[in-house]
């Protein structure tokens, strides 16, 4: 195999508009595409998360393993709440995607979710979805009564990826960002990850996916059909700017 970059463990990921930005990300699977951002949201960012969740929450059932159902607590955030929208913005300026209204709002969830999510993902009206982003926002803010027990994951509440052998710890403010589809735009079969239960805490975490439609020519797909996302990212950072024609 050819030898490590420094792109392949740790780096500064560098915003896609603003020069002097970057997001310290720790890349956990190369192919398929797996990294971590460290403190991607504030504390503060964080309790505006859950605060504005806490008053829409709604009980739901995710279908896991062997047909399980797990039952759950989320509330949808649309792009008109502030906090929302300004993370929402962030993570178009992390991955270079479109994140408006074409793709499923943002969400916001508690509990033991336990939840398994099996490509492909398809929504009617948003096409496939090419990456998604998990931002851990446990919290011990003020909430409404019926939530002030509520606290930071002392044990368990790991997200695993099961086929790549990769477990991450919640961590508050700390996002995932993984690639649902290949650059090809083929299914990314071996994404598959679940959520670990919580023995002492409470698991708050807010999920944005990001979809195809709106995006079809804004991320390469690469020079070859085998292409990575590493690859694609690498040939962006290299790629000349071109001058204004005068």
């Amino acid at each position: 195999s050819s030898p490590m970059k420094w792109y392949h463990v740790c780096r500064y990921k560098r915003s896609s508009l603003v020069p002097y930005r970057v997001y310290r990300e720790e890349i956990l699977s190369r192919s398929p595409y797996v990294s971590l951002l460290y403190q991607f949201i504030n504390g503060t960012e964080a309790d505006q998360i859950v605060n504005a969740s806490v008053s829409n929450l709604t009980h739901g059932a995710v279908k896991g393993a062997e047909g399980l159902l797990h039952f759950v607590e989320g509330a949808s955030l649309g792009s008109s709440v502030e906090i929302a929208g300004r993370i929402a913005d962030r993570i178009s300026d992390l991955t270079g995607l479109y994140t408006g209204p074409t793709g499923k709002e943002g969400s916001s969830w508690t509990g033991d979710p336990m939840h398994t999510y099996d490509p492909p993902i398809v929504m009617r009206n948003s096409g496939y979805r090419m990456a998604s982003v998990l931002i851990y926002v446990s919290t011990s803010a003020p909430l409404q009564r019926q939530k002030s027990q509520l606290s930071d994951v002392n044990a368990g509440g790991a997200t695993t990826f099961t086929s790549l052998n990769v477990t991450v710890t919640p961590s508050k403010g700390n996002a995932l960002l993984w690639y649902n589809l290949r650059p090809s735009g083929e299914m990314e079969a071996a994404i598959t990850h679940a959520g670990c239960p919580v023995a002492v805490g409470a698991k708050w975490v807010a999920v944005k996916g990001l979809w195809s439609k709106g995006n079809e020519l804004r991320r390469p797909c690469g020079l070859k059909r085998t292409a990575s996302h590493l690859a694609v990212d690498k040939m962006l950072i290299t790629r000349p700017k071109t001058r204004p024609h005068t």
